[in-house]
């Protein structure tokens, strides 16, 4: 699987596009960025992909629905979220996805985990036989995401914080804000990390 980072939005937020035998997908589009589709020239893109639906991550989802013709795969709990800051309902084709949810594309695939906290609905995306890990706004380098926000929940996010700390091994993780990093540096050095071990 091959992963490119876009930052965007004056949010710094990550954009992934992770590509497997030619299919694609693209995870968090901030904004309605151009580039998005200059990267993807030449693949096949199966879906658009939003680990919470904040706007930081979503802005970019109908600019890139109407020109790729793709689904949104967004988190099920998070569609009140969601229709509230696109002020629109997902759309009929769209894909709403809740626990153990697997996104494919070439051979790559995508389990999808619940970790709210940051938002109700929010999820992380696993690639199991890679050991990625798109960690939304649950974990970045050396910090975790807000939960002083309507929706966030300090104690939901201890119990996800604390789920991830317990996968077995080390993974790397694509954060959506900042550098990528590794659980194994994040369990040791993050500070919010430190109490699950």
């Amino acid at each position: 699987m091959r992963i490119e980072r876009l930052i965007l939005s004056q949010y710094h937020s990550n954009c992934y596009i992770a590509e497997s035998k030619g299919e694609a997908v693209i995870i968090d589009p901030g904004e309605p960025s151009p580039e998005i589709l200059e990267r993807v020239a030449g693949l096949k893109v199966l879906d658009i992909i939003n680990t919470h639906a904040h706007p930081d991550h979503i802005h970019g989802n109908a600019f890139l629905k109407e020109r790729l013709k793709v689904p949104v795969v967004l988190p099920d709990l998070d569609r009140e979220i969601y229709k509230y800051v696109a002020g629109v309902e997902p759309a009929p084709d769209d894909w709403l996805v809740g626990e153990s949810d697997v996104i494919a594309f070439g051979d790559a695939k995508l389990e999808v985990l619940r970790t709210p906290g940051h938002s109700p609905g929010h999820v992380i995306l696993i690639e199991r036989m890679e050991r990625v890990i798109f960690t939304g706004d649950l974990i970045f380098m050396g910090s975790i995401g807000r939960t002083d926000i309507p929706g966030g929940s300090d104690i939901e996010m201890r119990k996800s914080l604390e789920r991830v700390v317990k996968l077995e091994g080390d993974w790397r993780l694509y954060p959506g804000h900042g550098p990528e990093t590794t659980l194994s540096e994040e369990r040791w050095t993050n500070p919010f990390l430190l109490e699950f071990h």
